[in-house]
């Protein structure tokens, strides 16, 4: 069917389905969505949204097509007309469990502003101009490695941006780093301390280097982190963790 064939590559077989059921005027929430999706996958972003809004108005209880749209949105940088969609949905509200969470990831190399201070300042801001709400704003410093230490070698900043976060370094990070209690696991079931490790490859040379070695194998995770220069990311300043500062 147009599902499976999509899941296996042959997209332009499963447009041709999809097309053809709309055609046939086969109302299903899920052909518009799927077909939508296509289309998104295929940077066809306006065939997507388009497809997206009609699910919505012949199928108002489907939320899959509300978050589609707001996917749309955010990749189309319309960030504020995407979080007032899910705002419309009951996220980002005080009284209800669908939690809608911003991160501040400051481009320059520089470390980020007080948490706290900026979450108070974002939410007056964006409700006074747009009138969405979010629950929580997370903080987190840019990490010197890839594609942003590339860009800072070209700019001539990455040396700079090094002395900074150590000459920042907060020691009293240390306890709550998120190394120190959880591992990142790549698709091929490699064990890393970190998402950062495991984006550059560096692994610690004791403990469990698999999930096959983790399943099979007692280990008490006593052993040393691997680390390098950029984990100063995560201990300067405030501290940096994916829910945001540390202190």
């Amino acid at each position: 069917n147009a599902l499976s064939l999509h899941s296996n590559g042959k997209i332009k077989e499963s447009l041709e389905i999809y097309n053809f059921l709309i055609q046939n005027k086969i109302d299903d929430h899920r052909i518009l969505n799927n077909l939508g999706s296509i289309y998104f996958q295929l940077k066809q972003f306006d065939k997507a949204i388009l497809l997206f809004d009609e699910s919505i108005k012949k199928f108002p209880n489907c939320i899959e097509a509300y978050t589609n749209i707001a996917n749309v949105l955010v990749v189309k940088r319309e960030n504020n007309k995407a979080i007032k969609i899910l705002n419309k949905l009951g996220y980002g509200k005080k009284n209800n469990d669908l939690q809608l969470n911003l991160v501040y990831n400051p481009v320059s190399p520089v470390l980020p502003p007080p948490q706290e201070k900026l979450e108070i300042d974002y939410k007056n801001a964006l409700f006074k101009k747009y009138k969405i709400t979010f629950n929580n704003l997370y903080t987190i410093t840019n990490m010197p490695i890839n594609r942003y230490a590339d860009y800072l070698e070209k700019t001539g900043q990455l040396e700079k941006y090094f002395d900074l976060l150590t000459n920042n370094f907060n020691q009293n990070n240390l306890k709550s780093l998120m190394c120190k209690k959880t591992i990142s696991v790549d698709w091929t079931g490699q064990i890393y301390d970190c998402d950062f490790n495991q984006q550059i490859k560096l692994k610690s040379s004791n403990g469990p280097h698999t999930l096959f070695d983790l399943l099979h194998h007692h280990s008490s995770f006593n052993y040393n982190i691997a680390a390098n220069k950029h984990c100063f990311a995560c201990t300067a300043g405030a501290g940096s963790s994916c829910g945001g500062s540390l202190s």
